[in-house]
């Protein structure tokens, strides 16, 4: 009935909080039994499964959610963490493709081949993937920041730099791509460009420590010392405990003859 439907889930829950995690799949295994479509039920013994460090089992479980094609980002990526702990990617590799012969407009799909791709190092493959899934779902940011780490990985810095700019089209830029972007500049050698970018970071997230850091290491490079050390001051204060920071902080505070400073930043 219902009502012991009800029971067992409230039983399995609290199995599950109580770190009981065989107990709870003992009794969701009834529950599935009983709700054999029920995809909530899937979900939930994949998570135990993967707690108990049984991750085929869990791995198994998520390719009946993904076939029924009404799971979610969480289930795709705990999927291919599963598949990656258990040093299995190409079972995974070939139940994606397999799926997607059959599901080809599977925008989801095409998007976490691409991040087994970038797990197997593939970044040819992986673009290629990211592109399919742009061109079933234009606006789907994840595939753009994806595609954009690739090929930053092979070495298309300038090319990132336009994926990224592309997809604002579809959503305002964060500050994270805009610190993207600047870290592309930087790889490229173009520090006005990557300045800028940095800056834009800042004004979108003055808490982000590491453009402030970042442009501390760029404004010093450029012989800005005294501006240097306003920005290292920056990151310093969101984040006090940063080796790199208290260091870059020390050298700068010695180079402009802040001595007190750059010694207790030493010590």
């Amino acid at each position: 009935s219902s009502n012991d439907e009800e029971y067992l889930f409230t039983l399995g829950s609290v199995y599950s909080r109580m770190n009981k995690h065989n107990e709870s799949i003992r009794v969701f295994e009834k529950l599935l039994n009983l709700n054999k479509d029920s995809l909530e039920i899937l979900s939930i013994l994949a998570n135990e499964y993967h707690k108990i460090d049984n991750y085929s089992k869990s791995a198994d479980l998520l390719e009946k959610l993904i076939l029924t094609k009404k799971c979610n980002e969480i289930n795709w990526y705990s999927y291919i963490i599963n598949c990656e702990i258990s040093k299995d990617l190409i079972r995974s590799l070939s139940f994606i493709r397999n799926y997607l012969n059959s599901k080809p407009y599977d925008y989801l799909g095409w998007f976490f081949l691409g991040i087994l791709y970038q797990r197997m190092d593939d970044h040819s493959n992986a673009i290629d993937s990211f592109d399919f899934s742009i061109c079933i779902k234009e606006d789907y940011i994840p595939a753009y920041s994806n595609k954009a780490e690739s090929l930053s990985a092979i070495g298309d810095y300038q090319k990132a730099v336009d994926i990224y700019k592309e997809s604002f089209r579809f959503e305002d830029p964060k500050a994270i791509s805009y610190f993207e972007i600047g870290e592309l500049y930087n790889k490229m050698d173009n520090l006005n460009k990557a300045k800028e970018y940095y800056y834009n970071c800042v004004k979108k997230d003055e808490y982000f420590a590491e453009a402030w850091y970042t442009l501390a290491l760029i404004l010093d490079l450029q012989d800005l010392t005294p501006e240097a050390s306003y920005h290292i001051n920056k990151a310093i204060d969101i984040n006090s405990s940063n080796i790199d920071y208290l260091f870059t902080y020390a050298k700068i505070n010695e180079k402009i003859g802040c001595i007190n400073e750059a010694e207790i930043a030493y010590n």
